[in-house]
Protein backbone atom coordinates (compact mmCIF):
# COMPACT_ATOMS: atom_id res chain seq x y z
CA UNK A 1 0.00 0.00 0.00
CA UNK A 2 1.00 3.31 -1.02
CA UNK A 3 1.09 5.85 2.20
CA UNK A 4 0.65 9.39 0.97
CA UNK A 5 4.02 11.77 1.73
CA UNK A 6 7.63 10.49 0.57
CA UNK A 7 10.78 9.26 1.75
CA UNK A 8 14.23 9.49 1.57
CA UNK A 9 15.95 6.65 0.07
CA UNK A 10 19.45 7.61 0.41
CA UNK A 11 21.39 11.20 -0.06
CA UNK A 12 20.32 11.04 -4.17
CA UNK A 13 17.15 9.91 -4.17
CA UNK A 14 12.71 10.18 -2.93
CA UNK A 15 10.48 6.83 -2.75
CA UNK A 16 7.17 6.57 -2.27
CA UNK A 17 6.43 6.05 1.67
CA UNK A 18 4.94 2.06 1.08
CA UNK A 19 3.67 0.31 4.03
CA UNK A 20 4.01 -3.42 3.57
CA UNK A 21 2.19 -5.62 5.28
CA UNK A 22 0.61 -9.17 5.48
CA UNK A 23 -3.25 -10.36 5.43
CA UNK A 24 -4.40 -13.91 6.95
CA UNK A 25 -8.01 -13.18 6.21
CA UNK A 26 -8.74 -14.15 2.81
CA UNK A 27 -11.91 -12.31 2.58
CA UNK A 28 -9.99 -9.13 4.39
CA UNK A 29 -7.36 -9.60 1.24
CA UNK A 30 -10.11 -10.09 -1.56
CA UNK A 31 -11.83 -6.49 -0.01
CA UNK A 32 -8.37 -4.40 0.06
CA UNK A 33 -7.22 -5.95 -3.88
CA UNK A 34 -10.74 -4.23 -4.79
CA UNK A 35 -10.46 -1.08 -3.27
CA UNK A 36 -7.74 -0.14 -5.95
CA UNK A 37 -6.94 4.14 -6.04
CA UNK A 38 -9.62 4.62 -3.09
CA UNK A 39 -8.48 5.99 0.88
CA UNK A 40 -8.05 3.37 2.82
CA UNK A 41 -8.34 2.98 7.01
CA UNK A 42 -6.90 -0.13 8.47
CA UNK A 43 -6.20 -1.78 11.40
CA UNK A 44 -3.46 -3.78 11.87
CA UNK A 45 -0.90 -6.14 14.51
CA UNK A 46 2.61 -5.36 14.79
CA UNK A 47 5.20 -7.98 16.05
CA UNK A 48 8.40 -8.30 16.80
CA UNK A 49 8.89 -10.02 13.10
CA UNK A 50 7.90 -12.32 10.28
CA UNK A 51 6.78 -15.76 10.83
CA UNK A 52 6.07 -17.58 7.82
CA UNK A 53 2.30 -18.65 8.87
CA UNK A 54 1.57 -15.85 9.94
CA UNK A 55 2.89 -13.72 6.40
CA UNK A 56 6.36 -12.11 5.23
CA UNK A 57 6.01 -8.65 7.43
CA UNK A 58 5.71 -7.97 10.78
CA UNK A 59 2.80 -6.22 10.83
CA UNK A 60 -0.36 -8.05 10.39
CA UNK A 61 -3.76 -6.43 8.98
CA UNK A 62 -6.45 -7.33 10.89
CA UNK A 63 -9.75 -5.20 10.06
CA UNK A 64 -10.79 -3.08 7.34
CA UNK A 65 -11.78 0.30 9.23
CA UNK A 66 -13.21 2.28 5.99
CA UNK A 67 -13.02 2.63 2.36
CA UNK A 68 -13.43 5.80 0.82
CA UNK A 69 -13.52 7.30 -2.73
CA UNK A 70 -11.13 9.24 -3.84
CA UNK A 71 -13.74 11.54 -5.58
CA UNK A 72 -16.02 11.53 -2.47
CA UNK A 73 -13.30 12.62 0.05
CA UNK A 74 -11.50 16.33 1.06
CA UNK A 75 -8.18 17.35 -0.82
CA UNK A 76 -6.99 17.60 2.64
CA UNK A 77 -7.80 13.28 4.12
CA UNK A 78 -4.72 11.37 3.63
CA UNK A 79 -4.81 7.28 4.21
CA UNK A 80 -4.98 6.25 7.80
CA UNK A 81 -3.55 3.61 9.36
CA UNK A 82 -4.46 2.54 13.01
CA UNK A 83 -1.96 0.63 15.21
CA UNK A 84 -3.66 -2.01 17.65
Amino acid sequence: MIQSGFRTTDQNGIASNEFVFSIADKSLAEALMTAGGQVVELRYKEYFGALPWRGYSKYIVDEILNITPVNNSASSEFPVIVPQ
